[in-house]
């Protein structure tokens, strides 16, 4: 019982991280919405828009993205074709659940190749310091959007190693009597 305690500790804070990450980008879409609406009233009665809402707008959905789709795979909300797959599962649970492996193995490889080949990515925005933007009008730094892609990847491998580990070990429990969904794997203890 004392081994389990560390694992639950180590879910916890993942948990926590992809919580705080998806209410920091929920804050955030608040504050474009803001900034929308201030860029519209001053353009309209004073004609005189704020400089570089159309950069931080790009930027920002880019940021909100890889901030919230951990969130959306962890609750089964993530966006993927059901027809063949739930057709497959109902006939054969265990089926869906090897299908569920492969998926989360290669959701999670392309996660990983993303995060290796981001991290030099980074290095390389910050070291040369690029920017984003129209120099002379409103420019911005690179490496922060890059550190928010390669971060909500790293979440997104973790998490679709989650689902693959409690759908492999469903198989191996011969637990395989419903289908396996990611927040299935959350409410394991995984």
């Amino acid at each position: 019982m004392m081994s389990s305690r560390p694992h639950t500790a180590a879910r916890r804070a993942f948990d926590f991280v992809v919580e705080a990450s998806n209410f920091l980008a929920s804050v955030l879409i608040f504050g474009l919405m803001l900034l929308m609406v201030a860029d519209v009233t001053l353009r309209y009665f004073f004609n005189a828009p704020i400089t570089g809402v159309n950069e931080m707008m790009e930027i920002a959905i880019v940021a909100m993205l890889y901030m919230q789709v951990t969130q959306a795979l962890k609750d089964n909300r993530h966006t993927r074709s059901d027809a063949f797959f739930t057709t497959m599962t109902r006939r054969s649970p265990a089926a869906g659940r090897v299908l569920t492996t492969i998926f989360s193995l290669a959701g999670m490889s392309l996660m990983i190749a993303v995060v290796w080949v981001g991290v030099p990515g980074v290095r390389e925005a910050l070291a040369d310091n690029y920017t984003i933007g129209t120099h002379g009008v409103f420019i911005v730094p690179e490496w922060p959007i890059r550190l928010v892609i390669v971060f909500g990847c790293s979440l997104m491998a973790i998490e679709f190693a989650r689902a693959a580990y409690q759908a492999v070990r469903s198989l191996v429990t011969r637990d395989a009597t419903e289908p396996i969904v990611v927040a299935e794997a959350n409410d394991a203890g995984i």
